[in-house]
């Protein structure tokens, strides 16, 4: 009952982010650099710029999945303003300048009103002013940093730019108050990537509220998105003697790790 709840929400989600840019866009000349594009036809592209190949190709398979699924829920039920949806979806192998390079073909050659996608902060960075410059949204599934809505020497928000769930900070926190109040804790070790923003945010945040709760921070080390050989750093880890060990990452090294 709950998946079927969830699955409703998603839709719903994503039919008022449809009906605000179609409605958003009526006035506007198809392709038209400074009031982004217009459906044409019984059909609205939205592009589905996601990491299909890559480190992260679990996050964008499941996420093309779930909005194709929800897209399909809302072609059924009629549509958008009486128009079809018409998925677009493209593999940016998980790199930030194949996203911007999508975003540049799905704009002006597929015209598409929105897209969804990628899932990572630094893919997202990647797409962002290619989007910004053609007034055309973007929603972030899963784009934790701050940075990705916000430019954070201005504190401007970012037009067009949108994410659909927490930030980095949220993850931390979360974290820090769990090893505090439930593991009862005081000694802890980061041992994060360091290759990329999403865990240099994590573990900036994790340290930053750890120590403001009492805790104490006896160690710090890194590895580099790829690695296998965790055993050097770990080991030196262990002579620092903490209760707890901290790892922000990406699945793919830190299933690794853990073993």
């Amino acid at each position: 009952m709950k998946k079927r709840a969830n699955k409703r929400l998603v839709g719903i989600l994503i039919m008022m982010f449809m009906l605000t840019i179609v409605a958003g866009c009526g006035g506007a000349k198809t392709g038209d650099k400074n009031g982004g594009a217009s459906p044409t036809g019984d059909k609205i592209p939205v592009g589905i710029n996601v990491e299909l190949s890559g480190d992260v190709a679990s996050y964008g398979s499941n996420a093309a999945n779930g909005a194709l699924l929800a897209m399909e829920e809302i072609n059924k039920d009629g549509g958008v303003l009486g128009k079809q949806l018409q998925p677009l979806k493209r593999d940016c192998q998980s790199k930030a300048d194949e996203a911007m390079n999508l975003s540049a073909s799905l704009i002006d050659d597929s015209k598409i009103v929105a897209q969804i996608g990628p899932l990572t902060s630094g893919n997202v960075a990647g797409s962002t002013p290619m989007m910004l410059s053609k007034n055309v949204p973007l929603i972030a599934p899963a784009a934790t940093a701050i940075n990705v809505t916000v430019d954070e020497k201005t504190g401007k928000v970012k037009d067009y730019i949108f994410r659909v769930c927490y930030l980095d900070s949220d993850q931390s926190n979360r974290m820090a108050e769990f090893a505090i109040d439930e593991l009862k804790v005081k000694n802890a070790a980061i041992f994060g990537s360091t290759s990329d923003e999403y865990a240099k945010g994590l573990a900036k945040y994790f340290e930053k509220s750890f120590t403001e709760k009492g805790g104490t921070i006896v160690a710090k080390e890194g590895f580099v998105n790829g690695d296998k050989e965790f055993k050097a750093a770990l080991t030196k880890i262990k002579g620092k003697n903490p209760d707890f060990i901290y790892v922000p990452g990406y699945y793919t090294e830190v299933s690794v790790l853990i073993k």
